[in-house]
């Protein structure tokens, strides 16, 4: 399985993430393209949203070909439905996007998603 792996900035975490995905057998794929280029081509298909959804979609788009991608979870702010639900919201503005999957950047959150994504990955539960 070819699975995209997003790292932002501020995420504290992405090399858990990496190391863990390649524990399970996953390929992990990494954006291709420069943050400048991303943003083109997310601001080409989402043009009047706001930049950081736009190079998210952008790195995302840049993966090519991925069953799975890994979104690192922003706070959410209220009243704004990107920062809620970006995935979820992503895939229904975008058709044809892997599936998406938000995950936490918190210690005291990555066992449950952990558990998801290996489930995810792997298809095993035992695993």
């Amino acid at each position: 399985m070819r699975v995209g792996l997003l790292e932002s900035r501020a995420a504290r975490l992405p090399t858990y993430w990496s190391a863990y995905l390649k524990e399970l057998g996953a390929e992990v794929v990494v954006p291709s393209l420069s943050d400048a280029e991303s943003l083109a081509l997310g601001r080409e298909s989402l043009p009047g949203e706001p930049a950081p959804v736009q190079l998210a979609l952008g790195r995302i788009l840049s993966l090519g070909r991925v069953d799975l991608v890994l979104l690192p979870q922003w706070a959410a702010v209220n009243g704004d439905a990107w920062s809620e639900a970006l995935p979820e919201l992503l895939a229904r503005r975008i058709s044809g996007l892997p599936t998406l999957l938000g995950v936490p950047d918190r210690p005291d959150l990555m066992e449950g998603a952990a558990a998801e994504v290996g489930m995810r990955v792997s298809q095993s539960a035992g695993r």
